[in-house]
């Protein structure tokens, strides 16, 4: 008999294939799956954000007084409708620190802060600085009703 063949090995299976190192579908799979994971609880924390529904709730608001104000046309009416929701926005939006209770400029300063749209220092806010209590009041009902929607809509 020939020595070499007595120096071969036996017939050996391959070793088994393990679980690691994952193949490429399955780290796309479970990319795919994180990156859902952010997207649903994303979108859930956007969903019940309770500033947002402050917000939506405010312009809810302000439609209604809006539509009271098309009926009637009463600017008094309709400067108390609006300072009332200003309050209740600034009690409701920030209550641990709500400035509600000021008046004259440091209300419209206040009300300035809270959004990204300054109306009320230089533009037609003034008429919130105590004009509302004068027997003769003299503003630009439209231009304040679209520029306090632009605020709401920009509230931070």
């Amino acid at each position: 008999m020939n020595n070499s063949l007595l120096q071969l090995r036996d017939i050996h299976e391959p070793a088994s294939i393990g679980f690691f190192p994952l193949a490429l579908g399955w780290w796309i799979l479970i990319g795919l799956l994180v990156i859902l994971l952010f997207a649903f609880f994303g979108l859930r924390k956007y969903i019940n954000n309770p500033k947002r529904k402050l917000k939506t709730q405010a312009l809810k608001e302000f439609q209604r007084i809006k539509v009271n104000y098309a009926k009637n046309a009463d600017k008094t009416l309709l400067l108390e409708s609006i300072s009332s929701m200003l309050r209740k926005i600034t009690l409701s939006y920030f209550p641990e620190k709500s400035r509600a209770n000021l008046t004259g400029d440091g209300w419209l300063v206040y009300l300035d802060s809270m959004s990204r749209y300054p109306i009320f220092q230089a533009d037609c806010g003034q008429v919130f600085s105590g004009d509302q209590y004068k027997k003769t009041i003299v503003f630009d009902d439209q231009y304040l009703l679209n520029s306090l929607e632009q605020w709401v809509t920009k509230l931070q």
